[in-house]
């Protein structure tokens, strides 16, 4: 029973890492604007915000993507998320975060967090503190 279950919760996991590619800033994201913090302040704002809610599946600070699945506790969940940090060229605005999410299989819908406000809300209060 025990492999069984190690096998179901790698391939929600694996499942989760191929769906998460599917994750993009613009339409259903969330994006804020960040000025007066460096790229690296606003990277490691990000990553820990992601860290302290999901499980982070793949983190490139070259492309500026995050990308991390509802999988705490143990128990693998229903949820993708991805946050993007890229720079802002022709605006006051520093850095531009975007926050997209997912679920991983709509037909399970159980309780579905919307992550975007979470890591967004969460973001904010983790830069004023760097």
């Amino acid at each position: 029973m025990l492999k069984v279950l190690t096998v179901l919760v790698a391939a929600l996991l694996v499942t989760g890492c191929l769906r998460t590619q599917s994750l993009k800033p613009g339409e259903n994201s969330v994006w804020i604007g960040v000025k007066n913090a460096s790229y690296e302040k606003v990277w490691k704002a990000a990553n820990t915000v992601m860290a302290r809610h999901l499980d982070i599946t793949e983190t490139n600070a070259e492309t500026g993507r995050i990308d991390g699945i509802d999988s705490k506790d143990g128990k693998p969940r229903n949820e993708a998320v991805a946050i993007f940090v890229w720079p802002m060229e022709d605006s006051d605005v520093g850095y531009g975060v975007d926050v997209d999410f997912l679920l991983l299989q709509p037909f399970l819908r159980g309780n579905v967090v919307d992550w975007r406000k979470v890591i967004i809300d969460d973001f904010k209060k983790e830069l004023g503190k760097s």
